[in-house]
């Protein structure tokens, strides 16, 4: 108990220390107010680590936040209103996505994105409150600046929790890709394409004209998309937050086409830029990963479908009527003969159907064709590779488009060959027996058990007329 305590304690400790560093570094790039900074990383490291870790760690927010303002602007009491502006700021955010996005699993869907930036864009509006009243209350803010303040506070912790809070949040999941040498290389040749750009764009390379926007979307467009339909959402939040690094340190140094007339003007720009990049590409690789896991559970279906039906040694089968795609199991392939790659559809199938059934097989489909759907049944006989003929018994049903046309029949064949054989062996059977009795010089009858005949012979019958 006092290790995990302890345990506990050195978290809270390290949180606190990478909040304060994180803080004196965004406030460095501070122009407008040396308390508001368009790039704040501290935001998304507290919603973060709140959501990871818990709402324990809020105090590691509190004292951080604390820490960073009191050294920087303002006073004691200034300070713990800003402390406590962003502390409530990271707590009514985990709240929100815990409560309405899915909590750790908010990049999973599309959906979850959206609602994680909306939860980031209406609880940053707390910390702003909180702190720019403070200092202009206490004087260290005029009141003049105080709507220009505000927007920078705003906009730099909806971005910080926009590009960091990912980050955490995705590298905090143990990750179930397995890489193979060829994703490896695609993942280095990516990387080193996102860096010979951010160099060109945002290093001075390439002289770009000042307020040139559609310029990075053009270039850096086509790596997030990449990047979200070729990878996960970790790697593709991890290739944003390396361009937003090399954006930021070249808007800093007045490369790139977001300079402005001023450091704010300029990383505001950036910022708003950022923003919308950050949230397209983290819902396409959302979007990516939602399909992929659709995609599995597709595959792991058939293949429980086909377990069971190979089990019952039953073949599914599912036609796209206006397609004519036939989609048919393992199982199925194997009762009528068909090869794994061989193409199926209806005419193909009535081939293998014994010319004495076709007529009346095609007979069947084409009157399902012209009913309101509904269920049906067919036993018909088949000619498979080898020669040999087998019976088989069909249960389908058809379902109708919005126009009342069939759009699609799905069942499953089996394969009745025995009980054919069974019933024709009966049925030899019972005419050897009545052979018999109706020759004897006795009259035969048989009773079922309910006492009732269910048999004469002719001697009976013609002894009682």
């Amino acid at each position: 108990m006092q290790s995990r305590a302890f345990s506990g304690l050195v978290v809270i400790g390290l949180l606190t220390l990478v909040y304060f560093i994180a803080g004196k570094f965004g406030l460095m790039l501070a122009s407008l107010h040396a308390s508001a900074s368009p790039v704040w990383p501290p935001a998304g490291i507290a919603l973060g680590a709140l959501l990871v870790l818990g709402y324990r760690a809020w105090p590691a927010i509190f004292v951080g936040a604390f820490l960073v303002n009191v050294t920087t602007e303002g006073n004691v009491a200034t300070s713990l209103a800003v402390a406590s502006g962003n502390t409530l700021e990271a707590v009514c955010g985990a709240w929100l996505v815990n409560r309405f996005a899915g909590g750790t699993t908010v990049f999973d869907r599309p959906q979850g994105v959206f609602k994680f930036a909306l939860a980031a864009v209406v609880s940053t509006i707390i910390s702003p409150a909180f702190g720019v009243t403070s200092l202009a209350l206490a004087g260290f803010a005029d009141w003049t600046n105080y709507g220009a303040i505000w927007l920078t506070w705003w906009l730099g912790d909806t971005t910080g929790d926009l590009l960091v809070a990912p980050l955490i949040i995705l590298w905090s999941i143990a990750s179930k890709r397995r890489w193979n040498r060829s994703e490896a290389v695609e993942a280095g040749i990516l990387l080193l394409l996102l860096f010979v750009l951010s160099e060109a764009v945002f290093c001075g390379w390439l002289t770009i004209p000042a307020r040139n926007y559609p310029f990075p979307f053009v270039i850096f467009g086509p790596i997030a998309i990449w990047t979200a339909f070729r990878f996960a959402q970790r790697e593709t939040a991890t290739g944003i937050f390396i361009l937003s690094a090399f954006a930021i340190w070249g808007t800093m140094h007045g490369f790139g086409p977001f300079v402005g007339e001023t450091k704010n003007q300029s990383l505001l720009s950036l910022q708003s830029w950022t923003t919308v990049l950050t949230i397209t590409a983290m819902a396409l690789s959302a979007g990516m990963a939602e399909r992929g896991r659709a995609e599995e559970a597709l595959r792991e279906s058939e293949a429980r479908i086909n377990l069971a039906a190979n089990a019952a040694k039953l073949g599914l089968w599912f036609w796209n009527i206006q397609n004519d795609e036939l989609w048919v199991t393992e199982q199925w392939r194997r009762l009528f003969g068909f090869a794994e790659s061989e193409p199926v559809s209806f005419d193909r199938v009535l081939q293998v159907v014994h010319p004495e059934d076709r007529a009346r097989t095609k007979q069947l489909v084409q009157q399902m064709f012209e009913s309101s759907g509904g269920d049906y049944e067919n036993e018909y006989r088949i000619t498979r590779p080898d020669g040999s003929t087998r019976w088989m018994a069909g249960h389908g049903s058809v379902e109708l488009d919005e126009r009342g046309k069939p759009a699609f029949a799905r069942g499953v064949s089996r394969d009745i060959t025995l009980r054919k054989h069974a019933e024709e062996e009966l049925l030899e059977s019972e005419a050897r027996f009545r052979a018999m009795a109706d020759t004897a010089p006795v009259m035969i009858w048989l009773s079922g058990p309910n006492k009732l005949c269910i048999f004469f012979n002719k001697g009976w019958l013609d002894f009682t007329g």
